[in-house]
């Protein structure tokens, strides 16, 4: 990668963490609002891709669907809350989309693709993202040994975020210095083996970061060190899930990136397909692992 690119990536990086730190410690509706508008630019290029291999998703209907989704989690910030909501939304769409391809769609237009296609991009990426906002809310709403701190939110969120782009970066760069053995060349033709295990390591050693020098949060859940390390390890592979699964659907549409909106990193997808898998991962895994700690 030419310098000029990476300076770019990197301009990019610095003003999205000056913008985005600040709203994951303010939370609430301000950050709740922040996700859903990225999570519906997300989704208008999730549907994009789908169109790009023929297939005509309903795509502003999956973009309101995939902000009421987050605005949902921002409502009820606790799972149990928020799940009826989130599943009387689904069901909603479903039967507005087959009403709607009914009318906007002919056999030939494939209207069960198209419905299928418009429900997972707005499960996918709204479903995922709503899990931002239930981990920066964890501490207040899930079972804790004491009342949480103003920091201890934030940071429950932060580690997933930086877990994953922990071990992202770690697999990039090992993998252009060493790697030789292509993990999936049909599908990502830059993944390597030796960058694979090196970002899921250095996604292990972010995780023993945390247990070390910020643990507090993840005490007040009950989970202990040994817990977020291999928590971390998992987020780690988790990452490259999410990461592929957006490169499968990049490479069937014959494109390189999602979109162009950020400059030297593609679009908003490119940037948060790894998160859409690691933030749920990383709830369900920080609930069960406070649930059977003693």
């Amino acid at each position: 990668m030419a310098m000029a690119d990476l300076s770019r990536r990197a301009v990019v990086a610095v003003v999205a963490l000056l913008v985005v730190l600040p709203v994951i410690y303010r939370g609430g509706w301000l950050m709740g609002v922040l996700a859903a508008a990225l999570a519906m630019l997300a989704t208008r290029e999730f549907c994009l891709l789908a169109r790009r291999t023929g297939v005509r998703t309903f795509t502003r209907t999956a973009m309101a669907v995939t902000a009421a989704l987050v605005l949902a989690a921002t409502a009820e910030p606790f799972f149990t809350g928020f799940a009826p909501l989130a599943l009387t939304v689904l069901m909603g769409a479903a039967v507005v989309l087959f009403a709607a391809s009914v009318r906007a769609r002919k056999v030939t237009d494939k209207p069960l693709a198209s419905v299928c296609s418009t429900l997972t991009a707005a499960l996918y990426v709204g479903g995922g993202l709503c899990f931002a906002v239930l981990l920066r809310h964890l501490p207040e709403t899930g079972v804790a040994v004491r009342a949480p701190g103003p920091l201890e939110g934030p940071l429950l969120l932060l580690f997933p975020l930086a877990v994953t782009w922990v071990g992202d970066i770690a697999a990039y760069f090992a993998g252009s210095l060493w790697g030789t053995r292509r993990l999936f060349p049909a599908v990502s033709p830059g993944k390597t083996l030796e960058g694979t295990i090196a970002g899921i390591l250095a996604a292990g050693a972010a995780g023993l970061f945390f247990a070390v020098a910020a643990a507090e949060p993840f005490v007040l859940l009950g989970v202990g060190p040994g817990w977020l390390v291999g928590i971390a390890l998992l987020i780690g592979a988790g990452g490259l899930a999410g990461d592929l699964a957006v490169s499968l659907l990049k490479r069937e549409a014959g494109v390189k990136d999602t979109g162009s909106m950020l400059p030297g990193h593609g679009g908003v997808l490119d940037r948060l397909d790894a998160v859409l898998v690691t933030l749920p991962l990383a709830y369900a895994a920080l609930q069960l692992a406070g649930s059977v700690s003693p």
